[in-house]
């Protein structure tokens, strides 16, 4: 387990996996990395694949209070350990587009898009 420390202060815990170009995997709201770790295992084929729990759910911390601003920190966080090349990949549940909306024109790099998936953890 790694984990990095967000603008907030909170400490995030990723796993690392395989070697390409990084991509960070964002679970959905209820789920830790344990559900998304059979994807990102899968990516990880051609991909760096950062898996990590969103604050307060695994191992990550959960530093109050809660706002939509402090899950992009974490995810900029995520985005500077892994590289200016990352990418994100939403999971099932609407957070799937926050990424999207709130960091700009991200995207899977190619070699990754054809694994794009989701693991159903919804509500």
């Amino acid at each position: 387990m790694n984990s990095v420390t967000s603008a907030d202060g909170t400490r995030i815990a990723f796993d690392r996996l395989g070697e390409g170009m990084p991509l960070v995997v964002v679970g959905g709201q209820l789920c830790d990395r344990s559900v998304t770790g059979p994807t990102a295992e899968r990516l990880a084929q051609s991909c760096t694949v950062l898996n990590y729990d969103r604050r307060g759910r695994g191992e990550s911390e959960d530093t109050l209070p809660y706002a939509v601003e402090r899950e992009i920190e974490h995810l900029h966080a995520l985005l500077d350990e892994a590289g200016a090349a990352a990418a994100v990949m939403g999971d099932a549940s609407r957070e799937g587009t926050v990424p999207a909306e709130l960091l700009g024109d991200v995207s899977a790099p190619p070699s990754c898009s054809a694994a794009r998936g989701t693991t159903g953890c919804s509500m």
